[in-house]
């Protein structure tokens, strides 16, 4: 993550990880296909999925997401800024 520092610091990693669990909660015990906008749920919908909804919020915190991982055990796709 980059973005402006706030009092000489980035996005505090405990409202990253409030903002990752919100998403990532609309998963849990979820069939993923049933989940709107994941009705072919791959890896790479999946982390293009959590970028629409994890970034915006990163930027309303002064942030701005520059890397996404998922990973599914042995299977990963990553997402980078460009």
């Amino acid at each position: 993550m980059s973005g402006e520092l706030r009092n000489g610091m980035l996005p505090d990693y405990a409202e990253i990880t409030a903002i990752v669990r919100a998403c990532t909660e609309l998963l849990d015990h979820k069939v993923l296909k049933e989940v709107e906008g994941l009705e072919n749920p791959t890896t790479e919908l999946l982390a293009l999925w959590l970028v629409d909804r994890v970034s915006p919020e990163i930027d309303r915190l002064g942030g701005t997401l520059t890397a996404l991982v998922v990973d599914e055990g042995g299977h990963e796709c990553r997402w980078t800024r460009a």
